[in-house]
């Protein structure tokens, strides 16, 4: 159920704040944004849902196909411990409840099964940061057929 490909180089998060993992999160977002219509990242942004505001560690919004809007909340755990199942559920609550069309937990611990499983279940996407130069993508892009 899990699949890990190495996507591309990931600066070494050894030592850093989680404040500063946050920010690499929203950088590496930020150099995807070349192909885009339109991009904006933002970092510990107030999110409105059906449910209440939420205070997202990252935020990405970006227009492509000429018109077509997507909202991807991320949520980054500089964690030495193994991520449980409840971080994806809150994330994957929250992006039912604001309307986004996907979930990110980036992680520099492992997941536990529960996660993985939970996450391959609602399409929440999990990345790894492994070596501080690789990260691995744990889950499915989307909730199985």
């Amino acid at each position: 159920m899990s699949t890990e490909d190495s996507i591309q180089p990931f600066p070494p998060v050894d030592g850093i704040t989680p404040e500063e993992f946050e920010l690499l999160v929203k950088g590496w977002f930020e150099a995807q944004a070349t192909s885009l219509d339109s991009f904006e990242a933002h970092h510990k942004a107030k999110v409105s849902g059906m449910d209440g505001d939420f205070e997202i560690d990252v935020s990405v919004r970006f227009t492509m196909f000429s018109g077509a809007r997507f909202h991807v909340l991320a949520e980054c755990k500089r964690h030495s411990h193994p991520i449980k199942r409840d971080v994806v559920q809150i994330l994957s609550d929250r992006v039912r409840s604001t309307g986004a069309q996907k979930g990110f937990v980036f992680a520099t611990a492992a997941f536990q099964s529960g996660a993985i499983d939970y996450a391959a279940k609602h399409g929440i996407a999990l990345v790894q940061i492994a070596s501080g130069h690789t990260f691995y993508i744990q889950a499915t892009w989307g909730p199985p057929p």
